[in-house]
């Protein structure tokens, strides 16, 4: 901005963050006498003060998406026209108020059109991204047919270093058949299993829980398959004979939904048992070189929280009052609080609702049928258990197998010491942690 031989350049460049991201962004530019705010997306701003004594602003012609010759416009740092979709573009001084657009599409005088102006905006890009809100969200879309070869690709953006991004199984006997995209500990895996055995490939080189845009890429012909992400491949080979891959479920992206769905999970894909979806932005999925318009998947199947567009809301856990209560420890998600509410006695997503609680006697106890008559086998487990007492020695929780199985996992109370015993085969491991945890 220049007010005669006062003049001054602001620039909003947020670490990390791009505005040239196919997003509908705002943009609101304020002046009172010499002081100017600039803010973007009512999240990115910037104060200034422009230097001299005047204060008037004088100006007769206003230029909206560029001109004949951009280079010749008095002032203009930037010399390419605009390319991209424009709305509520309003400009007020005083007492005067204009919608130039709404102008423009009403053919005032006031305004001069050059060249072919569309007044929409087309919808439904591929690249128009998504956000998966929760770790429950998901979208789902027919079975991969990559029988014999397939290519995918797609971009994605996070922070949380767990989460599901893609699974397809299979749903008849003997579900020997999947493929699967998975971020766990801040890094891509991919599993694959044709029906003679599966493979577990680290896609990454290092960790992609860094808030930016990340491209993975996969391709494969048979039992062979390289899989890259940001350029950087790595070659694989699944085991055995079997070189096709049947897939017949829907394939899920972003999660399976909420506990207890009716849906086949190999024990090898870790965030699946556990039900950790991925939460943050996915955009240009390509399946077989066929893009997927994954914007309008997500209106079509209407879930709330699968949300347009992607964007950053920072530091979720500053705030003078922290988002998790009763004490709970905060840390920061993908535009939402991460609370634990493990040191406290109650549970929910900000530790707000109080943890059911059971008392014993040292008589009863409570017996759980988990997986039906087949029973469960995992890979992977998460158990939290809470507990005050005053004795020394107590059984906390220990499944068993219905079958000849000696598979255990035991966790106890001994000597005022957390004992945890678990025993997979002819293997066994015992931990002990803690003391004097018998104070009540």
């Amino acid at each position: 901005m220049g007010l005669s031989n006062g003049k001054q350049e602001m620039h909003i460049k947020p670490s990390r963050v791009r505005f040239d991201d196919h997003q509908w962004h705002k943009v609101t530019v304020h002046r009172r006498i010499q002081e100017l705010v600039a803010v973007v997306d009512d999240v990115y701003t910037d104060h200034s003060h422009i230097a001299g004594k005047f204060t008037m602003l004088s100006s007769s012609r206003v230029y909206v998406g560029g001109a004949v010759n951009p280079r010749a416009l008095l002032g203009a740092r930037v010399h390419n026209n605009f390319v991209g979709c424009l709305r509520k573009v309003e400009f007020s001084a005083d007492t005067l108020r204009l919608n130039l657009i709404d102008l423009a599409r009403t053919g005032s005088k006031l305004i001069q059109v050059a060249g072919r102006v569309d007044y929409t905006c087309p919808s439904g890009d591929p690249q128009d991204p998504v956000t998966f809100t929760t770790r429950e969200s998901y979208l789902l879309l027919p079975p991969w047919d990559a029988s014999k070869q397939g290519i995918l690709s797609f971009k994605f953006r996070t922070n949380e270093p767990n989460g599901l991004i893609i699974l397809n199984t299979m749903t008849r006997a003997p579900k020997s058949n999947f493929f699967a995209v998975e971020l766990l500990n801040g890094h891509i895996y991919i599993h694959m299993d044709l029906g003679s055995g599966a493979v577990k490939v680290r896609a990454s080189r290092r960790r992609v829980d860094d808030g930016v845009w990340h491209e993975l890429s996969l391709r494969r012909n048979g039992r062979d398959g390289k899989v890259g992400v940001d350029g950087q491949w790595n070659e694989f080979r699944t085991p055995g004979e079997a070189s096709q891959m049947q897939l017949d479920s829907p394939m899920y992206i972003g999660g399976i939904g909420p506990p207890y769905a009716e849906i086949y999970i190999p024990p090898a894909i870790w965030t699946a048992t556990l039900r950790q979806g991925f939460v943050g932005c996915l955009r240009d999925l390509t399946l077989s070189g066929k893009p997927v318009d994954i914007a309008h998947i997500a209106r079509q199947q209407d879930s709330g929280a699968i949300k347009p567009s992607c964007h950053v809301i920072a530091n979720q856990c500053g705030g003078q009052v922290s988002p998790c209560q009763n004490g709970g420890q905060c840390t920061e998600g993908w535009n939402r609080p991460l609370c634990d509410c493990s040191a406290t006695l109650f549970t929910g997503p900000t530790c707000g609702r109080e943890s059911a609680t059971l008392a014993f006697n040292g008589s009863q106890h409570m017996a759980v049928w988990i997986g039906g008559t087949q029973g469960s086998r995992t890979q992977t487990e998460e158990l939290v258990i809470r507990f005050k007492t005053s004795r020394p020695a107590g059984l906390l929780l220990l499944t068993s197998a219905e079958s000849s199985s000696s598979d255990r996992l035991e966790i106890g109370l001994v000597a005022g010491r957390v004992r945890a015993n678990v025993r997979l085969g002819d293997r066994e491991k015992v931990l002990l942690h803690g003391r004097f945890l018998n104070p009540y």
